[in-house]
């Protein structure tokens, strides 16, 4: 039977080759609550309100058609007791096949996916020390005090956005790179230094 290491490193070469490690802020439904909307009139009752918050949602995730490689990153993820979700998307094209697919949602899950396969990453190593950067600082930061309008966590975003689509180059330079890859330049990554504009 491999070891686990040798398993971890396989997921890692999956997650380089198929997967995506994201960051999102989305808008949620917080509640409901009673306001004033105007200046209500004595007697008339409070309206009640639909209310929002932003919040910053982290995912890894892999989609392959491949039945038996998202099967065998189950049984990792199992064997280290990592909760995830799998999922099959049939192709609306009959001629396609569907794809099979096992994420990993929120801090903590991403967090343990992410370290487990940290050491063995290469293409999505910048995206991945990235991401626990993002972590640690949503967690220097109160809640209450408007920590998804942090400059620096919308800079890593942007930074990570920019990963995402373009990706890096093997010498580690930053063509066509944004301005905003001074977040990526403090980052230690392993495939070299990148200056900032």
């Amino acid at each position: 039977m491999k070891q686990l290491n040798e398993r971890l490193a396989w997921m890692a070469g999956i997650f380089d080759g198929e997967g995506t490690l994201s960051a999102t802020l989305t808008k949620t439904r917080a509640g409901r609550k009673r306001t004033k909307v105007g200046r209500p009139k004595l007697g008339v009752p409070l309206e009640w309100k639909d209310t929002y918050e932003r919040s910053l949602r982290f995912e890894a995730k892999v989609r392959n058609a491949d039945a038996a490689m998202i099967a065998e990153m189950v049984s990792i993820a199992d064997s280290l007791g990592m909760k995830y979700r799998t999922e099959f998307v049939q192709s609306k094209n009959s001629r396609h096949k569907g794809m099979y697919g096992i994420a990993f949602h929120g801090k903590p899950r991403v967090r343990r996916v992410v370290e487990a396969i940290l050491p063995w990453l290469v293409t999505k190593r910048p995206q991945a020390e990235l991401l626990l950067q993002m972590m640690r600082r949503r967690e220097e930061i109160p809640y209450n005090m408007g920590s998804l309008d942090d400059p620096m966590i919308a800079e890593q975003l942007s930074v990570l956005r920019y990963l995402n689509h373009r990706g890096i180059y093997p010498d580690g330079s930053n063509k066509q790179a944004p301005n905003q890859l001074s977040v990526l330049a403090r980052a230690s990554c392993s495939i070299g230094a990148i200056s900032a504009d």
